[in-house]
C-alpha cells in the first residue's frame, strides 16, 4: 500500500482529530516497519511486538500534537529506533535486579519458591486483573488466557484490531508490573521464613 505524502499528512490530521479508523490505516501503514526496526534491535519477536503497541500507543495518547511533525516517515523511525533501545536497557536492568536479587535468596530458597502453587498463582492473577478497566480485561481474557486471535477479538467486539492492541498492551504492562512486584515479595518472604 503506497502512501504519498500529501495522503499520510491527510490521515495525521484525522488521527489528531481522534478518528479511529483513520489510526487505524496508519497502524496498519506503519506497523511492519516499526516491526522490523524493533526485531533488528532487540532480536526477539516478542519486543519487537511490544515496540510496536509501545509506538502507537504513544502516538494515539498524543495525537493532538502530530500535525507538527513534518516528516512522518523519519520521525516514526526515529520513535522506534528510541523505543527499541529504551526496551533494551530494561531488559538489561531487568536482568541485573535478577541477579542482586539471586544473592539475597539463601541456599534452598529456589525450593522455597517453588512452593508458589498454580492457586497462587491464579489468585494473583485474578488480583491483577482487578487492576485493569472493563475493556482491558476484557481482551487480557480473550486474547491471553483464552488464547483468541486479535483480530477476532476486535470483531467480536467491534473494534479496530488496531484499538485492540492498545488496550492489550495496557493490560500486558498492567498485570507485568502487579506480578513481578508480587512474586518479589513472596520469593523474599519465602526464603526469609527458612
Amino acid at each position: 500500500m503506497s502512501m504519498g505524502s500529501q495522503d499520510i499528512g491527510d490521515l495525521l490530521i484525522k488521527v489528531s482529530e481522534g478518528d479511529g479508523k483513520a489510526f487505524s490505516l496508519l497502524f496498519h501503514r506503519y506497523k511492519d516497519l516499526i516491526y522490523s526496526i524493533a526485531l533488528k534491535y532487540t532480536k526477539s519477536a516478542i519486543y519487537a511486538e511490544e515496540v510496536v503497541q509501545d509506538v502507537f500507543l504513544r502516538i494515539w495518547r498524543n495525537r493532538h500534537n502530530l500535525l507538527a511533525v513534518e516528516q512522518f516517515d523519519a520521525w516514526i523511525r526515529v520513535i522506534a529506533r528510541n523505543r527499541s533501545l529504551s526496551v533494551l536497557e530494561q531488559i538489561v536492568r531487568e536482568e541485573r535486579n535478577k541477579e542482586k536479587q539471586y544473592h539475597y535468596i539463601p541456599p534452598g530458597g529456589y525450593e522455597a519458591g517453588e512452593r508458589v502453587t498454580d492457586l497462587d498463582m491464579q489468585k494473583l492473577l485474578g488480583q491483577a486483573l482487578t487492576l485493569l478497566t472493563q475493556r482491558q480485561r476484557e481482551i487480557f481474557v480473550r486474547c491471553r488466557l483464552e488464547n483468541v486471535p486479535r483480530e477476532q477479538v476486535a470483531e467480536e467486539l467491534g473494534l479496530s484490531p488496531a484499538t485492540v492492541s492498545v488496550h492489550l498492551t495496557i493490560a500486558l504492562r498492567t498485570v507485568r508490573a502487579f506480578l513481578t512486584s508480587q512474586l518479589r515479595w513472596v520469593l523474599l518472604i519465602t526464603a526469609l521464613s527458612y
